[in-house]
């Protein structure tokens, strides 16, 4: 990003004339953004290459250990645990997720991945946390 944010410097706006109408510099931004995306090669294309790993055709169902509480990400991206909805995230729909409460929290796991972690005398029922 740093990167991007010197060349944009270096290429585009130090070379603009501010001077003219509003029109003047948006048209010269157009053209470099024209440029630099899609006329001139970029290092990371040159360097690409497709990976010898292939994905397989399902990806296998997520699994806990016997006697975890799992609960479903809903529509919304929320889970229900102990009259507590818990936002997940809606990029998780349909997805398993373990609920642990330890340590005076309440974790939201996804396979070894910790999502999130309250407290649990911040929850409040009934209501979005």
């Amino acid at each position: 990003m740093e990167r991007h944010q010197r060349t944009i410097g270096e290429e585009a706006l130090d070379r603009m004339d501010w001077g003219l109408p509003d029109e003047g510099p948006q048209r010269h931004l157009q053209r470099w953004r024209e440029e630099y995306n899609r006329v001139r090669p970029h290092e990371a294309a040159e360097r690409w290459w497709p990976s010898e790993q292939r994905r397989p055709a399902e990806i296998p169902a997520m699994a806990y250990p016997a006697g975890s509480a799992v609960r479903m990400v809903q529509g919304r991206g929320e889970i229900s645990w102990r009259g507590y909805e818990l936002s997940v995230g809606q990029g998780m729909e349909g997805e398993p997720v373990r609920v642990e409460e330890k340590d005076g929290e309440v974790e939201v796991w996804y396979g070894l991945r910790r999502l999130r972690a309250l407290p649990v005398v911040a929850l409040v029922k009934g209501r979005f946390n």
